[in-house]
Parts: structure tokens; C-alpha cells; sequence
């Protein structure tokens, strides 16, 4: 018996974009355009993932992720960096993103995402509504119950720390998700490590660092 390959697709979009002013919608629309040329599929970047990525209306997203066990570290890249990129010539923008996560077979893969199909791509369009009337902004949704309701109440605890982040700690966050060494880190930013790992503590990423790796031994098991 065959096992039909398994994908990621993230859905997301801008939380509170309708507020943005013109000059901040297009510098969204260039920091959205900016993060996805980092990681699409033929590009160079740290983690080496490679992921299809679409924009639609300037504030909306999907993603196709090939390996699905990344698909949280890459949810919450997407998050850190809006939240640390907040700066244009007029306002600062306060920006976050909710994404939903689904997980699944695809049935039929189009030139766009949009037109593509199947249950990965459900689960995640689907999900997304129901994320909008939720205070949490990144949840799963995938063919197995339990392993979503694990991870579901860990995201809850996890928005918790999220919410408190300032935008200084989520910048560091953004590079130790990469995989970046303090010391690189404060060269990056231009401070001190010691003050790099002040901020990953205050923003505590030990405990962000762990739920990652659980969550990618339960997807991978």
C-alpha cells in the first residue's frame, strides 16, 4: 500500500490591516514580499527550507511547506519578523499575523495555490475562519485528533508568552528560530550578546525552543 506524501499549507493574514494607512499597507506589502522571497523554493537561506509561498489583497498569504515538521518554527518566523520590521517614513506599524496550520494529503496541485486542492488545504482554509473569532493566532488542524489537541492547548500557553513580547525580543527571537548564535545575533543587531541573551530570557525562549522540538518529534512520529 502506498502512503500518499504528506504536506503543510499555512493560510494567514494580517491582523488589523484595515487600520494601516496607505504608506503602511505598502510597507506590509514589501515586508510580507521580502520575508517569502527569503524562504521560497528555489532561494538560499539558513534553515535551507523551501517553501511555495502566495500574497493575495496585499494582507492575506498561503504557504505549501514539503516538510510539515517545520511548519510551526516557520508560523512563528512569519510572526517575529512582522513584529520587529515595524518601522515606515510616517507611523509605526504594530503587525502580527494569524496563520492556521493544516496538515494533509494534497489531492491536486495547480500553477497557484489558490487553485490547488486537497484535505492539507481544507484543514488550513478552514481553520483560519475559525481563527478569527479566537484570541489565539496560530492553531492546527490535521487528520489526527489528539496529536492537534496536544499541540492546540500548547499554542494557547504559548500565545501567553507571544503577547508579552516586545519588539526588541521578537526581533532576537526571529534570528534564534534561524538558528543563529548570539554572538551573530549581536553583531546582526549591533549590541551586545550579553544583551541578546537578556532579551531571549525575558521573552523566554527556552520554553519556545522546546515546544518546537516537541512539536516536530510529534509530527514526525
Amino acid at each position: 500500500m502506498t502512503v500518499k506524501k504528506r504536506y503543510a499549507i499555512l493560510t494567514g493574514d494580517i491582523v488589523n490591516s484595515s487600520k494601516l494607512t496607505i504608506s503602511g499597507r505598502k510597507k506590509l506589502l514589501e515586508l510580507l514580499t521580502a520575508f517569502f522571497s527569503t524562504y521560497k523554493v528555489k532561494s538560499k537561506n539558513h534553515l535551507a527550507l523551501k517553501i511555495n509561498f502566495e500574497i493575495y489583497r496585499g494582507d492575506s498569504f498561503q504557504g505549501m511547506l514539503e516538510t510539515p515538521t517545520h511548519a510551526l518554527r516557520i508560523a512563528l518566523l512569519i510572526r517575529t519578523f512582522l513584529q520587529s520590521k515595524i518601522v515606515t517614513n510616517t507611523q509605526i506599524l504594530s503587525v502580527d499575523a494569524r496563520i492556521a496550520i493544516g496538515l494533509g494529503t494534497i489531492n491536486a496541485q495547480a500553477i497557484t495555490l489558490a487553485e490547488s486542492d486537497g484535505e492539507a488545504f481544507r484543514f488550513s482554509g478552514r481553520l483560519l475562519e475559525t481563527l478569527k473569532k479566537s484570541p489565539n493566532k496560530i492553531a492546527q488542524k490535521s487528520s489526527r485528533a489528539k496529536m492537534d489537541e496536544e499541540i492546540n492547548l500548547s499554542l494557547i500557553l504559548l500565545e501567553g508568552i507571544i503577547s508579552k513580547w516586545t519588539t526588541m525580543q521578537s526581533e532576537v527571537i526571529y534570528y534564534k528560530l534561524q538558528g543563529y548564535t548570539e554572538v551573530i545575533i549581536a553583531e546582526i543587531l549591533k549590541i551586545k550578546q550579553p544583551a541578546v541573551n537578556q532579551r531571549a530570557k525575558s521573552a523566554s525562549w527556552f520554553a519556545v525552543e522546546q515546544l518546537l522540538n516537541r512539536y516536530e518529534i510529534l509530527l514526525a512520529s
